[in-house]
């Protein structure tokens, strides 16, 4: 669209009324033009008019447009920063050239403000920021010079050969915030007589690269792409230096990373300069290990190996040894709670002691930021004193207020020169109202938004249009719908390697709650736990896709992680895959921790690791999954490690089972002697008494028939009577004893009743 110029009393042009642009606003002015005109009024008329035509001419070879004139100046607009920083340098080549032929009374002197930003037309007038600043710079650059922001000299001081002076922040009329700014030195322009009056080479457009972050964290050299969360980083820092901890808690995808790496951390190294010194990791498996990993980028191994041994007093320790006394130091942790789901035990409460002993230092030099994910802090309830020097420094990331996430969606665009279609960011700000975790779908669908218009062409208005925006899905759908085209352009072999390698990379957080779903969680896993070409061809197509992450120069041993938390709960594939194998991966990493801790232990207390080895419906269930090749099915198997710790705690099982069975078997054999040795003399025992009984009836029985032949009847019957009251407790006297006993007993019965008849 080609606009018009007007003259500042003139209403504007039904066909702008009501447009916004996003421009390169050149704003001139003539020097001492006010004063000269009281002075000359109709030769100084004269001059303007013919240094404005030079500059609107020169407007137009530059493709700019002159939005309107102001008397003694001009208001003009470019598509292109580079564009309008060209334009101005050819004008104030061209004013200077015609003043080196005139007298002095005959030049005038122009001053030129530039700066990148929006352009409203309204009624009556043209306004915005683009416009308020260019004006106010201007004022600040020496006649027949050239003054741009920031932001300006940022996009062409890699396009152009300039010689520009940094001016510093520039308080500017009415502009709330300070402006930083250049002076260009406008050199003459060389003496060839053939030279052109545009252009002297052709330009090149400044590749427009995204400025959105994607799915990655923000670091602290995207400071000048982080927008919308000034207030927070402002608070954080303030409370940081009044109490130098800080427990950053928000859910995922809320941007505590981010507010920490591209906030808080740039402004203390504002401030601090070369004495600040900041720590960044996460956790991992071993707390100890990333710290001393991000130690090697400022510190020899030599004066920093003794993190790796992880006692409580290493921080502490480490603090003494190497901080200077000028120095301020900030331990940042990142995803703190990967101490609770990834880190052994043994580890964690290490590491926990060491934060406590560390924070409990009268050193106020030493600040310390833990960020965290809200759901996991009742895992602090286990370590009472963490708790109590943390409870009063927590801090509760809440989401972005409206004119905040309209800053981060706008601003990044802004810098490099683009503007957002009439109404988009308004759509994008109701697609992400009530969505958890928006933040990273929001910067990957920006991202990929920028991405597709450069890719198709569209740029060349420089306008991220509405269109766009919706064929790929909108904030909502848009990491779905690019994810599944990524996985379904796969052949099939890749696909299933796809799966295998994203259920490798996550875990199932442990609940101790009945009836409760445990909660799948990213972890790191180490580069040499995917194997065969296939599955690394295809781990680096992730990494390539910005899927994946993998830090390989920045650690001992290189790591892969899904790019970010919201990749598991977006993509819907992905969430199926893990609900059909959340039991298998359970076992896998449990498998594989326990099996590192065993490894450990073997090193330093073998009799200590045999206990480490699994048993019971552990060992059983783990035999089955590898037995029906499941593990190979979802997660490509077992490494050579995982399967000798099974067969080690088989062959530990199988021990315990002979020896049990040994000593059952030896226990049954003296038991049998004991009890055949007891029945024995039992028995005997018994015989003995029973001969006794046997004994004494006959004795008694003898005894009766001997008085009774003896003429002692009375006497007879009693000594016959007791034989046979014992013979009736003696079930088990013989027949010919019975029988016999019998016949005396008789006989004297007879013998007593023949008397007596």
């Amino acid at each position: 669209m080609t606009t018009p110029p007007w003259n500042a009393q003139q209403a504007v042009p039904p066909m702008l009324r009501g447009q916004r642009m996003l421009a390169a606003i050149a704003f001139t002015d003539g020097v001492g033009f006010s004063t000269r005109m009281a002075a000359d009024e109709e030769n100084i008329l004269k001059l303007i008019q013919r240094d404005l035509q030079t500059m609107m001419e020169l407007c137009q070879q530059f493709e700019g447009q002159v939005l309107k004139t102001t008397g003694d100046g001009l208001l003009m607009a470019f598509t292109s920063a580079v564009q309008a920083v060209e334009c101005a340098v050819a004008i104030q080549r061209a004013i200077a050239d015609m003043a080196a032929q005139l007298p002095p009374q005959d030049t005038l002197a122009h001053w030129i403000g530039i700066h990148l930003g929006d352009v409203f037309f309204s009624e009556n007038d043209v306004m915005g920021n683009g416009v308020n600043i260019a004006a106010r710079l201007r004022t600040k650059s020496e006649p027949g010079g050239i003054c741009i922001s920031q932001m300006v000299y940022d996009l062409v001081k890699n396009q152009l050969d300039l010689k520009a002076t940094y001016l510093g922040p520039q308080q500017l009329k009415n502009i709330q915030e300070p402006v930083p700014a250049y002076q260009i030195l406008v050199a003459p322009a060389p003496e060839t007589p053939t030279a052109p009056a545009g252009p002297v080479r052709e330009r090149v457009e400044p590749e427009l690269t995204s400025p959105y972050q994607g799915l990655k964290k923000f670091e602290p050299e995207d400071k000048d792409r982080f927008f919308g969360r000034d207030q927070l980083v402002a608070s954080l820092v303030t409370e940081l230096e009044r109490g130098q901890m800080i427990l950053l808690l928000g859910a995922s995808g809320s941007g505590k990373s981010s507010v920490v790496r591209a906030g808080v951390i740039p402004q203390l190294a504002a401030k601090w300069g070369s004495g600040f010194v900041p720590l960044m990791f996460t956790p991992d498996e071993d707390p100890f290990e990333s710290l001393y990993a991000s130690l090697l980028s400022k510190y020899k191994q030599s004066e920093v190996k003794s993190v790796r041994r992880g006692k409580a007093d290493t921080l502490v320790q480490l603090v003494k040894t190497l901080k200077r006394p000028n120095e301020h130091w900030l331990i940042f942790v990142d995803q703190f709670e990967e101490v609770f789901t990834l880190a052994t035990a043994e580890r964690r409460n290490q590491f926990i002691d060491g934060l406590v002993q560390l924070l409990r230092l009268p050193d106020r030099t030493v600040m310390v930021i833990l960020t965290m994910r809200a759901d996991f802090l009742d895992h602090f309830s286990p370590y009472p004193n963490l708790g109590k020097l943390t409870q009063r420094q927590i801090r509760l990331m809440t989401d972005m207020q409206r004119d905040e996430l309209w800053l981060a969606i706008k601003q990044p665009a802004v810098r490099q020169g683009v503007m957002f279609e009439e109404g988009l960011i308004a759509e994008i700000l109701k697609d992400v109202q009530g969505q958890a975790g928006y933040l990273p779908l929001l910067q990957y669908t920006l991202d990929l938004l920028w991405e597709s218009e450069r890719h198709n062409g569209n740029f060349q208005d420089r306008i991220l249009h509405t269109r766009t925006y919706r064929e790929l899905g909108g904030v909502r759908g848009a990491l779905q719908k690019r994810v599944d085209q990524i996985y379904e352009s796969l052949p099939e072999s890749k696909q299933a390697a796809v799966k295998q390698i994203f259920l490798q990379l996550v875990s199932i957080e442990s609940t101790q709650e009945a009836g409760t779903i445990a909660k799948a969680v990213s972890r790191r896993a180490y580069r040499a736990e995917f194997t065969g070409d296939l599955v690394n061809s295809t781990l680096d197509e992730l990494i390539n896709q910005n899927l994946l992450v993998s830090n390989d120069a920045n650690r001992l041993q290189p790591t892969v992680k899904v790019a970010h938390e919201a990749l598991p709960g977006s993509w819907q594939s992905f969430k199926d895959w893990i609900a059909d194998a959340h039991q298998v991966i359970a076992i896998k990493h449990r498998l594989a921790e326990d099996m590192a801790h065993w490894q450990e232990l073997q090193r330093t207390d073998g009799e200590r690791a045999d206990e480490e080895l699994w048993s019971g419906s552990k060992l059983e269930q783990a035999l089955e999954v590898r037995r029906e090749k499941i593990f190979d099915g979802a997660l490509g198997g077992l490494s050579a490690e995982e399967n000798h710790f099974i067969d080690a705690s088989v062959g530990r099982r199988d021990r315990q089972r002979r020896k049990t069975l040994f000593s059952f078997t030896s226990f049954s054999a003296v038991a049998l002697g004991l009890a055949v040795a007891a029945g024995w003399q039992s028995w005997r025992a018994e015989t003995q008494r029973r001969q006794a009984i046997v004994g004494h009836i006959e004795t008694l029985s003898l005894s009766s028939d001997s008085l009774f032949k003896s003429n002692q009847e009375l006497d007879a019957l009693m000594e016959s009577l007791k034989a046979v009251q014992k013979l009736a407790t003696a079930s088990w006297v013989d027949d010919t004893t019975v029988i016999r006993l019998n016949w005396r007993s008789n006989r004297l019965f007879t013998a007593l009743e023949n008397a007596i008849i």
